[in-house]
């Protein structure tokens, strides 16, 4: 038996597969807070629906990409039920299926929306404000400073000498 089909066997194993409209739900472990399914391959965790995907297209998973639900069922490995997405997309499609609130970068609504300036004094507006990836606000003028901060000691270590002053 060759190691990909030792894979192939322990995924399907794991698998309570219907018909092709139905979920197939994960019968093997799962992430706790969200419930999808993973599976130890090579070395490391891979999500169920990820493997499902890439056996059924001969491809791996588009890289930095979210594995997107139509069906909303996170246990589901159908791979007629999976398509790769962006994280915008995935959050959209949560908002459209009202399954998540939209999210609020700006403004009241935002959990820090009151804070009209940064903790250095910069105000929050919108060409000095950069959005993270995980939805924070970031004052790009702190950003800057930091950076030239971090470039200057870099200077000043790489202008230190390979070997301390009295060896030889």
């Amino acid at each position: 038996m060759t190691k990909s089909s030792s894979i192939i066997d322990r995924f399907w194993k794991k698998v309570d597969r219907r018909s092709d409209d139905d979920c197939w739900n994960w019968l093997g472990c799962k992430d706790r807070p969200n419930g999808y399914g993973t599976m130890y391959v090579d070395g490391r965790h891979r999500r169920a629906t990820r493997i499902s995907w890439e056996m059924h297209n001969r491809r791996p998973f588009p890289s930095g990409m979210d594995a997107c639900h139509t069906c909303d069922n996170p246990a589901c490995v159908n791979p007629r039920h999976i398509w790769p997405g962006t994280r915008l997309q995935n959050v959209m499609d949560a908002v459209s299926k009202g399954r998540q609130q939209p999210p609020v970068l700006f403004g009241a609504d935002h959990p820090q929306g009151g804070k009209t300036h940064c903790k250095l004094g910069h105000a929050f507006t919108e060409e000095n404000t950069r959005i993270t990836t995980k939805g924070f606000r970031e004052c790009r003028a702190c950003r800057q400073m930091l950076r030239a901060k971090y470039a200057a000691q870099d200077a000043a270590i790489r202008a230190l000498p390979l070997t301390p002053e009295g060896r030889s």
